[in-house]
């Protein structure tokens, strides 16, 4: 999906007329699906190893952490 979203927005900065507004129409589709595997990904990992949920939560490395969530948030609204 990151590729088919890569591939989608180079594109539109290569092209121009209909096929431009028909990837402009395809891009936000691609990155909610983009965005629902990682969510999958993220919940996933750590529910079935247990290791990984550690190291994620504990501390302080879940203040390391935390802003990945936070900029995944941030850069899809914009």
């Amino acid at each position: 999906m990151a590729y088919a979203l890569l591939g989608c927005t180079w594109l539109i900065m290569k092209t121009e007329g209909e096929l431009q507004h028909r990837l402009k129409a395809l891009a936000p589709p691609v990155t909610l699906v983009l965005v629902a595997t990682i969510v999958i990904v993220s919940v996933w990992t750590p529910l079935t190893h247990p290791s990984i949920a550690t190291r994620w939560f504990s501390f302080p490395n879940i203040i390391i952490f935390s802003p990945v969530p936070l900029l995944v948030v941030a850069t899809t609204w914009s």
